[in-house]
């Protein structure tokens, strides 16, 4: 484990891949890790070979908290850079977060005690979705204001199919517990749609019990460059990304028990990912 700035050992470990992000929005990300409540951790900013000005502002930023630890790539996708944080992290837990939004300073805190308290492999926690008119959608991860635990299998049933319920397959509102699931898994290097479900299957799989949370944490800022945007990328980046997320279900279908409902909802899926291919011509 890392040593923290009182010379103990960091409990949580946040890793942050990083490309080009401007300043300020990255400021803003890095800022609302430097206020968490809980400051057992490291914060791991993987720099995938951004230009100087965001380099800069990593640097600067990392000279005011001891916490945070900078490393410096050549350009490979976030993929890669997530791996290399995984790789670097230290912590008995494991986040994830993006570099151009936030977390609510008390999530991390709060989320390791009823960790600690309920024996639950991994926690989920909501989110809301900030469009770039200001729109805001709330996406929590149960109804009511009372945690509860379920399993893995059911989980996997549900993002399978899902993009948000359920927590969706995002790597940036889940904490996991390294020490009673083992090592964390690495994300698929080649595969650029459905790389984090595929990841957080492949974590879930891990686990016995998942401890949902009805806070909305964290908020993810829409990107409207993303490739992510169907309507905004030529036919060759369709047919590219359609055949990675036929790529990232074959690889689901893999991990998954050919005996449990998950692994036959994600067969489903896919068939209709392929169906829509044929019909978009971008298969």
């Amino acid at each position: 484990m890392t040593k923290n700035r009182t010379g103990g050992c960091a409990m949580l470990s946040v890793v942050m891949p990083i490309y080009n992000t401007a300043p300020e929005m990255l400021e803003r990300s890095i800022k609302s890790l430097m206020v968490q409540n809980f400051r057992d951790m490291e914060i791991i900013l993987v720099d995938d070979g951004s230009g100087e000005e965001t380099c800069r502002k990593l640097d600067e930023l990392a000279s005011q908290d001891a916490c945070i630890k900078v490393i410096h790539q050549k350009n490979r996708g976030v993929s890669v850079a997530r791996n290399t944080g995984i790789q670097a992290a230290q912590g008995r837990y494991l986040t994830m977060m993006d570099s151009d939004d936030v977390i609510a300073p008390e999530a991390y805190g709060k989320v390791i005690r009823r960790l600690q308290k309920t024996g639950a492999d991994a926690a989920v926690f909501g989110f809301r979705r900030i469009s770039s008119d200001g729109a805001e959608t709330r996406y929590p991860v149960l109804v009511g204001n009372t945690p509860a635990l379920e399993s893995a299998e059911r989980i996997n049933t549900i993002i399978a199919a899902s993009a948000v319920k359920r927590g969706g397959g995002y790597p940036w509102n889940k904490v996991w517990d390294l020490e009673k699931i083992g090592k964390a898994e690495l994300f698929a290097e080649g595969i650029i749609c459905y790389e984090d479900k595929l990841w957080c299957m492949q974590m879930y799989q891990k686990c016995r019990k998942i401890l949902l949370m009805p806070e909305i944490w964290y908020t993810y800022y829409e990107n409207y460059r993303s490739l992510s945007k169907g309507d905004s990328i030529s036919r060759e980046e369709a047919i590219k990304k359609r055949r990675s997320a036929l790529a990232a279900y074959d690889r689901i279908l893999e991990i998954l028990p050919k005996t449990g409902i998950a692994y036959y909802v994600a067969a489903a899926f896919r068939l209709k990912t392929v169906v829509m291919g044929i019909l978009k011509h971008t298969i």
